[in-house]
């Protein structure tokens, strides 16, 4: 399965995530392309815990970088974010927004790190909206650190439901 993660790593957390779980896909045969999500504008920290927060509960769409892929070559997408305000991130707001319509039963894969499962209920909702077949929620408690690589793996493997 060709397989695209998208993220967006304020802390370095998620891009962690993203690369165990692409290290996991890999494992399995999968083709997997890694996408990082950047904001045209850096956030600093307090612009993070204030306007960053406040964007994020508005769900508000931001500038980002162009992106190296078309999510639409891809058979499975997954979304990864940091939780800022008990949601996702300002530049998966504005990655989910360019997606397209999921046609003929695509998948998705919802992500987050941070201290609430609720982001990676968001994201799904908001991949679902866009008619993507969620095959699994990735919430990683990451406070105050990510688990270990082994526990990663068993939390990674116990939580999605991809084909074979």
């Amino acid at each position: 399965m060709k397989i695209l993660i998208a993220y967006f790593s304020f802390s370095g957390k998620t891009a962690k995530l993203a690369n165990a779980l692409a290290a996991f896909f890999n494992e399995k045969g999968h083709v997997v392309s890694i996408e990082e999500i950047v904001p045209e504008k850096k956030y600093s920290t307090l612009a993070a815990y204030t306007v960053g927060c406040r964007d994020a509960m508005q769900k508000k769409v931001i500038p980002i970088k162009p992106l190296k892929y078309n999510p639409a070559e891809f058979e499975c997408i997954a979304v990864l974010s940091p939780t800022w305000a008990w949601t996702y991130v300002p530049p998966i707001t504005t990655y989910i927004s360019l997606l397209p319509q999921a046609k003929d039963g695509k998948l998705a894969i919802a992500g987050s790190t941070g201290g609430s499962a609720i982001a990676c209920k968001h994201i799904a909702s908001a991949l679902e909206e866009k008619e993507y077949k969620i095959a699994g929620e990735l919430w990683i408690k990451s406070f105050p650190k990510l688990p270990k690589d082994s526990d990663l793996n068993k939390q990674i493997a116990s939580l999605l439901k991809l084909p074979s």
